[in-house]
């Protein structure tokens, strides 16, 4: 198995995915405020030759080999493939240059023959999915670009297929053990606005974490607030907690490197965004009264993490706002596998603080 197939869930269940049925795409998704997607950007179709083109633009960025590329890295490769009209998937952002990619599903879900490309950038090299449907079969083939050139596999069968009225391709390759997907139509400004400001923030923590479980400022405790600080730390700073002043490297094989932060430091950041006492983040096994620090060893699982879409939002009379965030698990075939009502505080100078959640699966 090549190294690109390892990593397709990864990527699709990180941030690819989103969709279920066969029907025409639909233009809102949300009842409270509607999710009117946008137009979303779109260049003429593609003419450029990509085996020459992107082994150049990968060239540029002049990354280890196989390295993790930053969201700034990533969106700026995005731009360079988009400014040739490729049709290429982001990260937590709509799809570049989507709408021949949506009139082909279209088209296939009629009945009728196309072709059409889709381009990704998971690490130092590019990933293509060519799509192809003729005489009522589809076929997917992957196609890998370095800065050396590329490396084009055969086409496999696709015996399974759906696009949505949400504007999602779900499918599945003869042989693979599960769906893929991702999603073709853009969401509305507004709702990306919100999911960049609100939720990631909190959203890279999935277990206890304050989008995956009930919870409310008078109830703190299903909260893990050693990975929730992990993650407002990396949102605040721009960078992991380990790699601060504040790092300790394991003193044997036993033990696990951590951090060890002052109490105001912690207490600090962590009533920021939540109206959370010191009393009972101090109860924590992780802090030391003598000291008045914090250890902690961060969150070092994986897990699975669904795409979060935010599907519908309302402004409250009280100041607050709330938000109704779809978990959407395309690999199982589910655009709504779970869904969280977030409540925040806004202030006029554009500060907030997260409120409560209400969690639930959807059967």
């Amino acid at each position: 198995m090549k190294k690109y197939k390892k990593i397709s869930l990864f990527l699709l269940t990180c941030f690819l995915l989103s969709g279920c049925m066969t029907r025409l795409p639909d233009a809102s998704t949300g009842s409270m405020s509607k999710n009117q997607p946008t137009e979303g950007t779109f260049a003429s179709p593609p003419t450029a030759d990509p085996a020459k083109v992107i082994p150049q633009m990968i060239g540029s960025e002049a990354m280890p080999e196989y390295e993790i590329p930053s969201v700034e890295q990533r969106e700026r490769m995005a731009g360079k493939m988009g400014d040739f009209g490729f049709s290429v998937l982001r990260d937590d952002e709509n799809m570049l240059n989507y709408k021949s990619v949506a009139k082909f599903f279209q088209s296939a879900a009629a009945g009728k023959a196309g072709e059409v490309t889709v381009y990704t950038y998971p690490c130092s090299y590019v990933i293509s999915r060519t799509f192809s449907y003729k005489n009522g079969k589809m076929t997917c083939a992957f196609n890998e670009y370095t800065a050396q050139g590329s490396q084009p596999e055969d086409p496999q069968n696709v015996d399974e297929f759906m696009y949505t009225k949400k504007g999602n391709f779900i499918y599945h390759l003869a042989g693979s053990s599960e769906q893929s997907g991702f999603r073709v139509l853009p969401l509305s400004d507004e709702s990306r606005a919100y999911f960049r400001k609100y939720i990631v923030p909190v959203h890279i923590i999935f277990s206890d974490g304050p989008l995956d479980v009930s919870w409310s400022s008078q109830d703190f405790s299903r909260l893990n607030w050693d990975w929730i600080f992990e993650g407002l730390w990396r949102n605040e700073y721009g960078t992991s907690m380990f790699d601060s002043a504040y790092y300790r490297k394991a003193s044997d094989s036993m033990h696990l490197d951590n951090v060890v932060i002052p109490g105001r430091v912690v207490e600090g950041l962590l009533q920021k965004y939540f109206n959370v006492s010191a009393q009972t983040l101090r109860a924590m096994d992780a802090y030391d009264k003598n000291a008045a620090t914090y250890t902690f060893e961060g969150f070092r699982g994986g897990g699975y993490s669904p795409t979060l879409e935010v599907s519908q939002w309302q402004k409250n009379n009280d100041g607050t706002l709330t938000l109704w965030i779809d978990f959407v698990a395309l690999e199982f075939g589910k655009e709504l596998s779970a869904q969280s009502v977030l409540t925040i505080k806004t202030e006029d100078d554009g500060s907030f603080r997260y409120i409560s959640n209400k969690y639930s699966e959807i059967k």
